[in-house]
């Protein structure tokens, strides 16, 4: 099981990537030929006890973890299985505190705790203990780190073969593109915080770089094998992970007009400022269709399948996420979703989802839109 040991979301203070950009990246990993089972978010000193991320890793069948990353006196250590009492017992935004009572808390409340990053200048154990410090408690280390510089993945294979300790693998990531970079591959099952615990102690695992995880068709994951008739196809797999742009979309008035009908909305939020603030509205607003229609301008790149000769538009769904005003300005970002086979009784047919998002003029998403386009025999 492929778990990255090591990450960041906007919970932590420097990152700027959401979790559910992590996952959706997950997606792209896996269309590359990846193997992304899970990841823990371990953000800088505190626990998100409140985060509850079951709906997007059900979603993305992706599992999602949780765990800390704490700045102590001796470096930067990860925390996994927190509880409650541990919480109670360490303060988590003590920047001096002495990493060897936090291992020994983690220990006594369930938990454990292991040193990251080692081999960084400035601020790993590696350093630390070239200066006659002791860490008997010891035993694993995050042994590859995707947010190394140049020497410093060095520094902790040097650390292990030395001290003869474990070694994980983390991407460290705080960009939704780092995500996965490295990981553990765990040979034991893991579903939630206190199974990664249990993993560690067992000490049968070892740390890979995402190039390493590409999957044998005979024995893969289900969410790989669920693609596999798609994976033969012959189609331009670069586009996965680029973002399209286009626009800017002007939402006038007569916009908004043309819209409702075309959709045949007559609503008073729809028709007339009055009518949308009475309905709780600044003003105006669109139809939640418009989106479904704007997409229609946006030209998309050929994925070139090599499948069937008939092409054809095999549906559309548009997800709202915030209203849409008149004197609004639109932007789309649109990105290769899925590329999969399916057979029925027509036979067998080669289906391309594309996916576009919508946003305001000051950043806001307004809309989602996933596009299906079918090719047949």
């Amino acid at each position: 099981m492929y778990l990255d040991m090591h990450s960041h979301s906007v919970s932590s203070d420097d990152s700027r990537a959401t979790v559910e950009q992590y996952v959706k990246w997950i997606q792209v990993l896996r269309k590359r030929g990846h193997i992304v089972d899970g990841i823990v978010l371990t953000e800088h000193r505190k626990f998100d006890f409140d985060k509850n991320y079951s709906d997007l890793a059900s979603q993305y069948d992706v599992l999602i973890l949780k765990g800390s990353e704490l700045d102590t006196r001796y470096g930067h250590f990860l925390v996994y299985g927190v509880t409650k009492q541990l919480t109670e017992a360490i303060d988590f935004g003590d920047t001096r505190m002495d990493s060897r009572e936090l291992m020994k808390a983690a220990r006594q409340y369930d938990a454990f705790a292991l040193p990251a990053h080692p081999g960084r200048f400035g601020i790993g154990l590696t350093d630390y203990i070239s200066q006659g410090e002791t860490f008997e408690d010891v035993s694993i280390v995050e042994r590859f780190n995707g947010g190394s510089r140049p020497g410093e993945n060095e520094r902790a294979d040097e650390l292990c073969e030395s001290h003869g300790l474990l070694g994980i693998g983390g991407s460290d990531a705080h960009l939704t593109s780092h995500i996965a970079t490295c990981m553990t591959n765990f040979n034991t099952t893991i579903r939630k915080e206190g199974d990664v615990v249990d993993a560690l102690l067992s000490k049968d695992f070892h740390p890979v770089w995402l190039k390493d995880t590409h999957i044998n068709r005979v024995n893969c994951p289900s969410y790989l094998r669920r693609n596999a008739m798609a994976m033969e196809i012959e189609y331009d797999r670069s586009l996965y992970g680029v973002e399209h742009k286009a626009g800017p979309f002007e939402i006038s008035d007569y916009t908004i007009d043309r819209a409702n009908q075309s959709t045949g909305e007559l609503g008073p939020a729809f028709t007339s400022d009055e009518g949308a603030k009475a309905a709780g509205y600044k003003g105006r607003i669109a139809p939640p269709t418009l989106c479904c229609i704007l997409v229609r301008q946006v030209a998309l790149p050929d994925v070139k399948v090599q499948f069937g000769k008939t092409s054809m538009h095999a549906g559309q769904r548009v997800e709202p996420k915030a209203p849409v005003y008149a004197g609004d300005r639109l932007t789309a970002s649109s990105h290769l979703k899925d590329v999969y086979a399916k057979t029925g009784r027509s036979g067998t047919m080669v289906f391309v989802v594309w996916e576009t998002t919508f946003s305001n003029q000051d950043g806001q998403i307004v809309a989602e839109v996933q596009e299906s386009f079918a090719r047949r025999e």
